[in-house]
């Protein structure tokens, strides 16, 4: 086996470790005997909106011909889900989830 490939398989396992266990318990303490369930149903929608991202990339590659749109528009739709997610959490701070003062803001009161 090539050196390299045994070096991803490392850090994909790692990457599997650290994200997947965690997540499976967020979702068991916050649905209790149905979080495996709803685990379940968050992995098969990431699943599906990768799928929906890289059909959307290679559409646009193939139908403009351009590749940095690719770009633009994935950090465009990152930034609006993340303002939609935490734009209205704290209605005391200013601006959205992008706005330095929020992320700052948990740091700031003591908290983590």
């Amino acid at each position: 086996m090539h050196p390299s490939m045994v070096l991803f398989i490392v850090i994909y396992g790692l990457d599997w470790v650290a994200t997947v266990p965690p997540t499976v318990a967020l979702c068991r303490e916050a649905f209790g005997e149905r979080g495996t369930i709803v685990f379940g149903w968050v992995f098969a929608a990431h699943q599906i909106g990768a799928a929906v991202a890289a059909l959307g990339a290679g559409v646009v590659r193939d139908k403009l011909r351009l590749l940095h749109l690719r770009v633009v528009g994935g950090c465009r739709a990152l930034r609006d889900r993340c303002g939609a997610l935490g734009a209205d959490r704290d209605p005391g701070l200013r601006g959205g989830a992008g706005d330095p003062a929020r992320c700052r803001a948990p740091l700031a009161a003591g908290t983590s």
